[in-house]
């Protein structure tokens, strides 16, 4: 009797629910049935390859804000994770917004999420260098959820896994915050805050904010390398030791807590202290290094960086020391000074000869030492002292190479690129040269013929050359090159032999080739 009373009572139980249990089972059946999971080995259809392989239009990167520098229409910023450090800058149009997708302004100790343009050129330096189209500061007391991506005419993201239902609470607006309807979501770039999600594949909510932004990157992207970047970046620390290697450089090593690195000097790096004068580094100097933003970097941790200028700081001297190139008005490649150069300016060069003022125009980088400067845009300034030094990727040199090449030289290299691969003789057609014993090849030419994308958008004097997950990093009048995550050496630089064509070595052809 007490079985039976008990399965009675069970019973009468599974009768309450029946209803509610049929309509589960009912909706979970309908799901499953939409969204089957693939059987063990089985293979994908074309339609469902195609959805995995979706690619998102923005990489997403989170960090916390150590450090901030102010630079020309652009500001600086530094994250302090050891073991994913990166940088990023932020101008006038890019997007800042907190979980609730208000305004707000960046400062040091934020926790932010930057949502980069996938397809946007990159410099190959290391910490990785990010422009950011948007940024949301995080706050772990807000439930909120942020998406930022492009979604389609039936309001479903690109990586097909959240679709929009917009209801009337639902606030849409442009970057300007003007308010615009839901159609605008199509095909264009959109910030989504929501709360909730359904479980369902795809996810389904109702956002309480969308700002939609134009999807412009294909043409901002490739104009922004070319005239955002310096010449040079600078890195600054205090030097914790010194050792000198076998090779006869030095080997510096700087042990900041939030940017530690290491840096390398050798014959040709210019040290000076803040008033132009020559010095030795030591232990425990303050420095700031100048490094081409064009140099080749290993991605390694702690960066290693082998500047061109180090300049020892001194907290009791008020002078300004900038690294950069300036154009035939003197105004800096930043474009936030201009010199006036007075009877009373210093200008000389790497020896310390004094050169005229033309020097700085002359394919030549230049060391500027500076007091005040005006509050005029670009600032303007007399400077104090300026040292110039030479480019190296000077073309002149390299085209008096070219002309002074003696038919018996010529003959020889003929002779040698008779047993050149037939693949790659086929590809340059008799277009070669011949700088201190090598053949040089012309690169795009060789790269593209082989397979090869080759990108010259992140950098004015040499190229990224990629297939696959092979990645060569090129700069003209540099030995040194970036190969993946290491670096190599050509015996011979790459140069421009002829106009708009880079050559480098049939050597590096051949490796590329295989």
């Amino acid at each position: 009797m007490k079985t039976r009373r008990g399965m009675t009572k069970m019973n009468m139980n599974m009768k309450r629910i029946t209803p509610l249990a049929l309509s589960v089972l009912l909706l979970g059946t309908v799901t499953a049935g939409a969204t089957s999971p693939p059987k063990p080995n089985e293979v994908p259809t074309s339609e469902e390859t195609k959805e995995i392989n979706q690619a998102t239009s923005f990489m997403h990167m989170q960090g916390t804000i150590g450090a901030i520098e102010n630079r020309k229409d652009q500001t600086f910023f530094s994250t302090t994770d050891k073991n994913n450090p990166f940088n990023f800058t932020t101008n006038e149009e890019t997007l800042v917004f907190d979980k609730k997708g208000n305004k707000v302004q960046l400062k040091k100790g934020d926790k932010v999420s930057i949502y980069t343009h996938a397809n946007q050129p990159m410099l190959s330096i290391y910490p990785p260098q990010y422009n950011p189209a948007v940024i949301i500061v995080e706050n772990e007391e807000v439930a909120s959820s942020v998406k930022v991506t492009t979604f389609n005419e039936e309001l479903l993201s690109e990586d097909q896994d959240l679709k929009l239902n917009i209801g009337d609470e639902t606030v849409i607006v442009n970057e300007k915050g003007e308010k615009v309807g839901k159609e605008a979501l199509a095909g264009n770039d959109a910030i989504v805050f929501y709360t909730f999600s359904t479980f369902s594949i795809p996810a389904q909510t109702t956002p309480e904010k969308i700002i939609v932004f134009s999807n412009n990157d294909n043409d901002a992207t490739e104009e922004s390398p070319m005239t955002e970047v310096a010449p040079f970046m600078n890195v600054k620390g205090a030097i914790s030791s010194a050792e000198k290697q076998a090779d006869g450089t030095i080997q510096f090593s700087v042990t900041d807590e939030n940017n530690p690195f290491n840096f390398r000097t050798d014959k040709n790096t210019i040290v000076l202290d803040k008033k132009g004068n020559k010095v030795e580094l030591k232990k425990g100097d303050k420095v700031s290094l100048f490094v081409s933003t064009n140099q080749p970097m290993i991605l390694i941790f702690p960066p290693q960086y082998s500047p061109a200028v180090v300049i020892v700081e001194d907290e009791k001297s008020p002078t300004n020391v900038v690294v950069t190139d300036f154009n035939e008005g003197f105004i800096n490649k930043e474009n936030d000074l201009k010199l006036n150069i007075s009877n009373e300016t210093v200008i000389v060069n790497e020896k310390g000869e004094k050169v005229a003022k033309e020097a700085l125009l002359e394919n030549h980088h230049a060391i500027v030492f500076y007091g005040v400067t005006t509050r005029s845009i670009p600032a303007q300034t007399t400077p104090e002292k300026i040292v110039v030094f030479p480019n190296e990727t000077n073309e002149t040199v390299v085209e008096e190479k070219k002309e002074n090449t003696s038919t018996e030289e010529k003959a020889a290299v003929v002779v040698e690129t008779n047993e050149m691969d037939a693949e790659i003789a086929k590809l340059i057609n008799k277009d070669f040269y011949e700088v201190d014993g090598k053949v040089m090849v012309p690169l795009r030419i060789v790269a593209e013929g082989l397979g090869f994308k080759v990108d010259t958008t992140t950098t004015k004097t040499g190229a990224i050359v990629s297939k696959g997950a092979l990645s060569y990093t090129i700069t003209r009048g540099e030995k040194m090159y970036g190969h993946n995550r290491a670096l190599a050496q050509f015996e011979v630089a790459p140069a421009l032999l002829e106009s708009g064509k880079t050559y480098v070595e049939y050597d590096f052809a051949l490796q590329l080739l295989n």
